[in-house]
């Protein structure tokens, strides 16, 4: 938990060490209970660093293999869906 919360707090200073945060924490919690959040961290770093066609192909994989999650409405209004 701690990994994500210094990963939120990087990521609007300083995506990229966002980035090697949730990198981090996907290596030592691989299937962990906070990987949606970790995703959603990737995501919102992805597009502040202006990779926004990395991060959208992030979001729609997200999107397909967490249907109804309660980040869909924070996905959306960052990524909307592509067709």
């Amino acid at each position: 938990m701690e990994i994500l919360k210094d990963a939120q707090a990087a990521k609007r200073s300083n995506p990229a060490q966002a980035l090697a945060f949730v990198d981090e924490h996907a290596r030592s919690h691989p299937r962990g209970a906070m990987g949606q959040e970790r995703e959603m961290i990737r995501i919102e770093s992805l597009v502040l660093l202006g990779r926004k066609q990395e991060a959208q192909a992030l979001a729609d994989a997200f999107r397909k293999s967490n249907p109804g999650s309660a980040y869909a409405q924070r996905l959306d209004a960052l990524l909307p869906p592509t067709k």
